[in-house]
């Protein structure tokens, strides 16, 4: 009756002892990956240093957290007159996405599940301003200068 015990208590052991190898191999392998993310992160850290002596202030907002944005202030305007601000500055049409991200980090929006359908509503419900340009979203405008002059207005642009 006593060896029972022991019989599991030694089993329990081996077991731990496998468990802990097989986490000790993946503890390695996941050490290797942050080493080889940690590289590539500071690969790009190098091209966005040379970005930023290229690229206008304001337009590595995704890739500089703290970077301010391109477009002023956009909480004091009406969503629509955000969105106009956005695209012009842009100077090229986005999708719902892109313009929603911008609207969440300059403060105008919240962050919520509905948010995006909500934008999208908007950019539906103001024909005169917003017109779909295939899977983004353009400024009505814009229609009658490429009609014109085959492509986009350059202002926004640098």
């Amino acid at each position: 009756m006593s060896s029972d015990p022991v019989r599991r208590l030694a089993e329990r052991m081996q077991e731990l002892r496998k468990e802990d190898a097989q986490a000790l191999a993946k503890m390695t392998e996941l050490g290797a990956r942050r080493r080889e993310i940690a590289a590539e992160m500071a690969k790009l850290d190098e091209t966005a240093g040379v970005l930023r002596e290229l690229v206008p202030g304001g337009w590595l907002q995704f890739v500089d957290d703290d970077a301010p944005l391109p477009y002023g202030d956009l909480k004091s305007k009406t969503v629509p007159q955000g969105v106009v601000t956005i695209l012009r500055q842009r100077g090229e049409p986005a999708t719902t996405r892109e313009i929603l991200d911008i609207l969440i980090k300059s403060g105008k929006v919240a962050d919520k599940q509905t948010s995006h359908i909500n934008l999208l509503n908007v950019l539906k419900k103001n024909s005169k301003l917003f017109t779909r340009i295939g899977p983004t979203w353009g400024l009505t405008e814009w229609e009658l200068v490429v009609a014109r002059n085959g492509h986009l207005p350059l202002e926004g642009r640098t």
